[in-house]
C-alpha cells in the first residue's frame, strides 16, 4: 500500500513576521529637537515652536504649566529635511499659572522638550512717588555760595523741577536738574545763593515717575550774606613786648575770635556775653606788629579788623652812660658815708658839749667858791688894814696895796678861764 509523506507548511504569523522584518529594519528615527520662539510669555500672547525631527515625520507636542498639568496638545509635520514648525501653539490668559513651563516633543517614542516663562502682566501704576528735598552741604545757615538741592523718590523718576525763591528776590528755576548716574531716584541741582537777600529761602520741587505720576515737596533753608563787624583796640606804641587786644563783634552767635600776627601762629579769645573780647599777647619783634581780629559767623561769613602796634623794644643804655651812673652813685654813697661820719663827729661834739658844759658848771661853782674866798680874804684884809692903818708906815700902805692888787689879778684869771671853757 502507498502511502503519501504529509507536505510541511509555516503558520501564518510566522510568514508575515519574515516579511515585514526587512522593513522595520529599513525604517530609523532621529531624535526630534524642539525651542520657543522667546523665553518669556505674557497673558494674550501666543506660543510658537520649531525643531527638527524624521524627514516628513509627525512630530506630537504636549504644553505643561509649572505645576505639570498638561495645558494644551498639537501637531507639527517635518519636511523632507527634518525641519517642523508651529505656531498657535497655546495662548495664554491670565488665568494661567506664572512660572516656568515646559514644552516636549514626540516622535517614534523619543522625545525633547524645551522650558520658558510665564511672566504676570505688570499692574498699572497709578500712585505718584514721595519726595524728599535735601540742601547740600547741610548746614544751619548759608552764606553767599553754590549749594546742591536734591530730590529724591521712593522710585525712579522720570523727571524733576526745582525752583528756588530767595526772600524779597524773584524765583529762579534750575536748569541744570539731571538724575544721578546709575539712580533714577535721585535728580538735583545747583544753585548760587545770591548776596543781600538774607532770611529764609524756599524750595519748590515737582517730579513724575516713570509711569508719569507727578509729586511736589517743598523745603526752605536761611540765608545770612553780611560779615559780622569786628573792632580792636591796641596800643600804638609799647616799650613792653607783652600787650592788651581788646575788641568787639556784633553777633551774639559768635563765641570766639581769631587773632593773628604774623609769624605767630594764631591765637582765640573768647567773646562774653557783652559781645566784647580781651586777652594778652606778645608781640614777636621791634617796630610795627600788625595785628588781626578775625571772627567768623555760623554761616561761615568773615569779618576783620587790624591794628599796628609799634615795639620799640628795652632802652638802650650806653657803657659811658651806666659808668658815669656807677661814678655818681660812688659819689652819692661816699657823700652818704661822710654824712655819716659829720653825723658820729657831731654826736661826739654834742657829748663833749654836754662834757663842757659840764665843766663849766663845775668851773663857776669853783669860781664862785674862789670869789666867795677872795671876797672873804679882801674882807678879812681891809679890816687888818683899817685895824693897822694908824700905825703902819708908808712901806707897810704899799706892800697892803700890792696884796689887794694880787688878789684881783687872780680873780680876773680865773673868770677868763671860765669864759674860755664856756666857749669852746
Amino acid at each position: 500500500m502507498y502511502q503519501a509523506t504529509p507536505k510541511t507548511t509555516l503558520p501564518i504569523f510566522l510568514v508575515l513576521a519574515l516579511l515585514i522584518a526587512p522593513l522595520a529594519v529599513a525604517v530609523t528615527f532621529a531624535a526630534p529637537t524642539v525651542s520657543v520662539a522667546k523665553s518669556d510669555y505674557k497673558p494674550g500672547e501666543t506660543l510658537s515652536a520649531s525643531g527638527t525631527a524624521t524627514a516628513n515625520a509627525l512630530v506630537s507636542l504636549q504644553v505643561f504649566d509649572p505645576n505639570g498639568k498638561r495645558k494644551a496638545i498639537a501637531q507639527a509635520k517635518a519636511d523632507a529635511g527634518g525641519a517642523w514648525s508651529a505656531d498657535n501653539i497655546y495662548v495664554f490668559t491670565d488665568a494661567d499659572a506664572t512660572g516656568t513651563w515646559t514644552l516636549k516633543a514626540f516622535e517614534g517614542g523619543v522625545s525633547a522638550e524645551a522650558s520658558f516663562t510665564l511672566s504676570a502682566l505688570p499692574v498699572a501704576d497709578t500712585t505718584p512717588p514721595t519726595l524728599t528735598v535735601k540742601v547740600q552741604p547741610v548746614k544751619t545757615m548759608y552764606k553767599a555760595e553754590t549749594i546742591t538741592i536734591l530730590v529724591m523718590g521712593d522710585e525712579d523718576l522720570g523727571k524733576a523741577s526745582i525752583t528756588v525763591t530767595q526772600a524779597g528776590a524773584s524765583s529762579i528755576t534750575l536748569t541744570d536738574v539731571s538724575a544721578a548716574i546709575g539712580d533714577a531716584s535721585k535728580w538735583g541741582g545747583t544753585y548760587k545763593i545770591t548776596s543781600g537777600y538774607d532770611g529764609k529761602a524756599s524750595v519748590a520741587v515737582t517730579a513724575e515717575d516713570l509711569a508719569g505720576n507727578s509729586a511736589t515737596a517743598k523745603a526752605s533753608f536761611t540765608v545770612d550774606t553780611v560779615a559780622p563787624k569786628v573792632t580792636i583796640v591796641a596800643p600804638a606804641s609799647t616799650d613792653s613786648a607783652t600787650i592788651t587786644v581788646k575788641g568787639t563783634v556784633d553777633d551774639p552767635v559768635i563765641t570766639e575770635v581769631t587773632i593773628t600776627i604774623p609769624p605767630l601762629s594764631p591765637l582765640t579769645a573768647t567773646v562774653k556775653s557783652d559781645l566784647t573780647f580781651e586777652t594778652t599777647v606778645t608781640l614777636p619783634a621791634t617796630g610795627s606788629n600788625t595785628i588781626t581780629v578775625q571772627a567768623t559767623d555760623i554761616a561761615g561769613n568773615v569779618g576783620k579788623a587790624s591794628a599796628i602796634t609799634v615795639y620799640r623794644g628795652p632802652l638802650e643804655v650806653l657803657v659811658e652812660d651806666v659808668q658815669g651812673v656807677k661814678t655818681t652813685l660812688n659819689n652819692i654813697q661816699s657823700s652818704i658815708n661822710d654824712l655819716k661820719t659829720g653825723q658820729n663827729e657831731i654826736k661826739n661834739s654834742i657829748s663833749e658839749v654836754k662834757s663842757s658844759i659840764g665843766e663849766v658848771k663845775s668851773s663857776i661853782s669853783t669860781v664862785k667858791t674862789s670869789v666867795d674866798d677872795a671876797k672873804s680874804a679882801l674882807s678879812k684884809a681891809v679890816s687888818a688894814v683899817d685895824a693897822s692903818v694908824a700905825g703902819l708906815s708908808t712901806l707897810v700902805i704899799v706892800a697892803v696895796a700890792l696884796s689887794l692888787v694880787a688878789a684881783v689879778a687872780a680873780i680876773v684869771a680865773v673868770v677868763t678861764i671860765a669864759r674860755k671853757v664856756v666857749l669852746k
